[in-house]
């Protein structure tokens, strides 16, 4: 769902402050999605019934997201 609205709005240019908003709320909210996917284990509010235990030897942990290169 996410992806859907990102195609409407996240290669516009806009000219006001809510455009720009609403793109940094879009960024922030996949990246939210794709840390949470790549992460295998429960941890706090992010409960997964596949992964349902806390994993601090391979979790405790930043997960870095890069754009990918062209």
């Amino acid at each position: 769902m996410i992806e859907m609205w990102c195609s409407y709005v996240i290669d516009k240019e806009f000219s006001n402050p809510v455009g720009w908003e609403l793109q940094n709320m879009l960024i922030v909210s996949r990246l939210i999605v794709v840390s949470a996917r790549k992460r295998k284990e429960s941890r706090g509010v992010h409960h997964r019934t596949d992964y349902p235990k806390t994993d601090n030897i391979h979790w405790k942990k930043h997960i870095v997201i890069k754009k990918p290169t062209s």
